[in-house]
């Protein structure tokens, strides 16, 4: 399965992907949520929950229930696009960080 990104064609090498998924009403806590967490964890927030991918193989702080989710889903691919936006600076070390787009 192949996706076009901002001019990127993304291959991902599975189907689906394991992620950490809770419900997270209240995003006015996350950043004391995260901050504990972020070196073993990447987090993106959207409607009420909280997705998380690990960073290091065995994190060892808990974010949320393991569970796959589909890279075709829209509902999910907000999350693997906020994933690689984070991965682009240490991709492409010779661009500034300043000029890499967020949505």
């Amino acid at each position: 399965m192949a996706l076009h990104l901002n001019g990127f064609k993304i291959a991902f090498s599975s189907p689906t992907f394991s992620a950490a998924v809770r419900s997270f009403p209240d995003p006015k806590q996350l950043k004391a949520f995260r901050e504990p967490r972020q070196e073993e964890w990447f987090m993106h927030w959207r409607d009420g929950k909280l997705y998380g991918i690990p960073r290091v193989e065995h994190p060892k702080m808990h974010v949320g229930e393991e569970t796959q989710l589909v890279c075709a889903d829209h509902t999910h691919l907000h999350v693997l696009t906020a994933r690689m936006n984070d991965c682009l600076p240490s991709g492409f070390p010779h661009i500034p960080a300043d000029l890499v787009v967020t949505p």
